[in-house]
């Protein structure tokens, strides 16, 4: 007679761990996917590929409701303050009301590059592109910005 080893075996119960894994991860992937759409469709996706503030040298921003000349920031806090602003301007899917920029954002980088976005209340410009602006946050950068930038005005 054969001794009888005691244990866990794979071929009892007729479900392996492999098995079971790839069912919870299954299911973990697809909760994720679920998540993150939801995500963007509530809050709107990001502009990607926007400058660090340690990559700017300075920031030239231009109200054209105001009717100045571009105002040119150089000190830390405000290129700082420049370059989170664009943090506002999530874009949903679908196409947008392309009407004049109201504020343009010019970021003059330490390698001698310069990078621009301009906005309206609904339409945000970025690297030649046109995109809906998700909810009121066109109006909030707007106002955001000259609160910060052109306080005088």
């Amino acid at each position: 007679m054969k001794p009888r080893v005691i244990g866990y075996n794979s071929n009892q119960g007729g479900t392996s761990m492999r098995k079971i894994f790839r069912q919870y991860m299954l299911q973990a992937i697809i909760c994720m996917i679920i998540m993150c759409v939801l995500f963007f469709w509530l809050r709107g996706i990001p502009l990607m590929g926007l400058p660090d503030a340690d990559e700017i040298s300075s920031v030239e921003i231009l109200d054209r409701d105001a009717g100045q000349e571009p105002r040119l920031f150089q000190t830390r806090d405000k290129i700082d303050l420049a370059s989170k602003i664009p943090g506002f301007l999530n874009y949903e899917l679908g196409t947008p009301d392309k009407g004049e920029a109201v504020i343009t954002v010019t970021y003059h980088k330490k390698d001698g590059s310069t990078v621009e976005i301009s906005a309206n209340e609904s339409t945000v410009y970025w690297h030649g592109r046109a995109y809906k602006i998700k909810g009121e946050n066109g109006r909030t950068f707007i106002n955001v910005t000259r609160g910060i930038f052109f306080p005088d005005i």
